[in-house]
């Protein structure tokens, strides 16, 4: 290299935190500035969600490095609800058959089979999940929870009473760490001597009866 003469001795050495630059005509020092939009192909701004393979750029104490948006995103995620008419037997704990996702980010619930969140990433996960079944008489009660790996981890329950509607629901909201196979289930228990059905789908609702969980980013 060289100054505008050619003569690769005539350009000093750079001061500290320059960098060598080129004009299209010849070579010169200049202060780092980094990058700014104008360095990006194209300079468009993002105008829809980041798909979970697009990357930004961070510093890791002062080193450039690439980052899947994956990994800040809160998934995996889901949110599903029951629409079959459904029987929730008296006296014995029961798993909560959610056969319909409203969204399923990476796949992780069974709708079908067991009915279970397997988010297969490590990382402490937001849970929730509600239960509704109508024809509750005065004292008798509904109870939920939520199980990791067949284990109870949180449950809800309410005693019905006389002057409410005739229906009763409970909610069972948790959050708990998952390694990369722990899996969750919600499950109901109702004591009213007869089976009752789940209070599922009404119109413009998206499951009386639900279930959902995602991933805690940052934690």
């Amino acid at each position: 290299y060289g100054d505008a003469s050619g003569d690769p001795a005539a350009l000093a050495v750079g001061a500290a935190n320059e960098v060598l630059t080129h004009d299209g005509t010849d070579f010169d020092w200049a202060a780092a500035s980094g990058f700014d939009v104008s360095s990006i192909t194209g300079a468009t701004a993002l105008a829809t969600q980041p798909a979970s393979d697009d990357e930004i750029v961070i510093s890791d104490g002062g080193v450039l490095k690439r980052l899947d948006i994956k990994h800040i995103q809160n998934t995996p995620a889901f949110h599903g609800y029951n629409t079959t008419t459904t029987a929730l037997s008296s006296g014995a704990w029961t798993k909560v058959p959610i056969d319909t996702e409203v969204f399923d980010s990476d796949g992780t619930f069974d709708s079908t089979t067991n009915y279970r969140f397997t988010p297969g990433i490590a990382g402490y996960y937001f849970l929730w999940g509600e239960v509704k079944i109508p024809g509750i008489d005065d004292n008798e009660g509904l109870q939920t929870m939520i199980q990791k790996n067949g284990a109870f981890i949180g449950g809800q329950s309410m005693i019905w009473s006389t002057g409410t509607d005739n229906a009763l629901g409970t909610t069972t909201i948790n959050s708990v760490y998952s390694d990369t196979n722990d899996y969750f289930e919600l499950f109901a228990y109702q004591n009213s001597g007869d089976s009752q059905n789940y209070d599922g789908v009404e119109t413009g609702v998206t499951g009386n009866t639900h279930f959902g969980g995602m991933r805690i980013s940052g934690v």
